[in-house]
């Protein structure tokens, strides 16, 4: 049986979730605005934009955030009334695809890297 070293896999993980990261930053970078203004009615878009505008890149990446996580369960936003549905279910699938795709990557990267910590690496 092979044998892998621990601290390899370690290495790979934190690798990928800096170039996810570093992904993220660019997508928020660039593409904010647009999917911003594919929600122009929303309550959530308007609030984070006047709150986070002069935060830079960082408030780029919070608000891009905030959008993936109302539009990947739209009932929080619905409950709260920040967030109008219609819109949510109009948002192009194309960018919803390149909103997805690195948030939810950083989410099962991150999971990953709490289990080979916490589980896979013998305790010394």
């Amino acid at each position: 049986m092979i044998s892998i070293e621990p601290g390899l896999v370690g290495v790979f993980l934190y690798a990928a979730m800096v170039i996810i990261i570093l992904a993220s930053a660019y997508i928020a970078r660039n593409y904010t605005h647009i999917f911003e203004s594919y929600l122009p009615n929303c309550k959530l878009i308007t609030d984070n934009k006047a709150t986070y505008s002069e935060a830079g890149l960082p408030g780029k990446i919070v608000r891009c955030g905030m959008i993936y996580i109302f539009l990947m369960i739209p009932g929080l936003g619905k409950k709260r009334g920040i967030m109008d549905m219609k819109e949510a279910q109009d948002f192009p699938r194309k960018m919803r695809w390149l909103l997805f795709i690195p948030w939810t990557a950083q989410i099962v990267i991150f999971v990953a890297l709490i289990w080979f910590t916490q589980f896979a690496i013998p305790p010394a």
